[in-house]
């Protein structure tokens, strides 16, 4: 039976995954990165469908969720979740 990674290994996987796409435009690349205007910058937050379906297609979506929620972000969008002050936005 294989081990079950701990939560910090997670998020070093994460945090490793971006460094290796930031060195090599042929690992996969966030599809956030570039674009803060979709992800950050914005008066008023997107719906919890709309954060899922712009982060649907990333290929590191799965890991950023993993990392988000442990890291607890204080505002925007990470790993398809919409986060304000630290929770995730409750879906409606």
């Amino acid at each position: 039976m294989p081990s079950r990674r701990s939560r910090k290994q997670e998020i070093q996987e994460f945090s490793d995954a971006l460094v290796r796409a930031a060195r090599d435009p042929e690992e996969p690349q966030p599809l956030c990165a570039g674009y803060s205007d979709r992800y950050v910058d914005y008066d008023e937050l997107p719906s919890a469908e709309q954060a899922q379906s712009l982060c649907a297609p990333c290929p590191l979506v799965k890991m950023c969720h993993i990392a988000a929620r442990a890291e607890r972000p204080v505002w925007g969008i990470r790993g398809g979740r919409v986060w304000i002050d630290r929770r995730q936005a409750p879906r409606k």
